[in-house]
């Protein structure tokens, strides 16, 4: 479960990468809110509905991203973009998502970013400032492939409606 990166961000990301090795391909780019695994058919419904009732209630907003980094640590491995810290609305909509998702992966705590390189290590970090509009959540299927990237295609997409 994921914030789409698209038109003009996905452009800067492209940009702010491009010459790494790993960068990650454009329809790839996305702010995680929630891993959640394998899931079945009847899962996948009871998720779908799930998502549709929190994205009912959530209205759309602009995310501020204000630094790229090496990301989680200063060692990397990735280079990413991120908020420096999360803005309530990202933090009410990520908080509304998890009573619904049991299998979501949060073994440690959230910390939103936008993967744009695998490795990223041994980078300086960069400040400015990049926005993403927060107008859409997406159900993605990671797909592994032997050479290159995971590809990431697209399940579902629920729009925040505004309130």
């Amino acid at each position: 479960m994921a914030i789409p990166v698209s038109g003009e961000l996905a452009q800067r990301c492209q940009a702010l990468s491009e010459g790494l090795p790993g960068a990650v391909p454009v329809p790839n780019l996305h702010l995680t809110l929630a891993f959640l695994g394998n899931i079945n058919g009847q899962r996948r419904d009871a998720i779908d509905e799930w998502l549709q009732a929190v994205t009912g209630e959530h209205g759309p907003f602009v995310l501020p991203l204000t630094r790229c980094e090496p990301f989680p640590g200063s060692r990397g491995p990735f280079l990413a973009l991120t908020p420096g810290s999360p803005p309530a609305p990202l933090l009410h909509l990520y908080q509304a998502l998890l009573p619904g998702l049991p299998e979501a992966d949060i073994r440690r705590p959230y910390r939103p970013h936008v993967t744009l390189a695998r490795p990223g290590q041994g980078l300086p970090v960069k400040t400015g400032q990049w926005t993403l509009t927060v107008d859409r959540l997406c159900l993605y299927h990671s797909q592994t492939r032997p050479k290159g990237p995971p590809l990431y295609q697209p399940l579902a997409t629920y729009p925040l409606e505004p309130l």
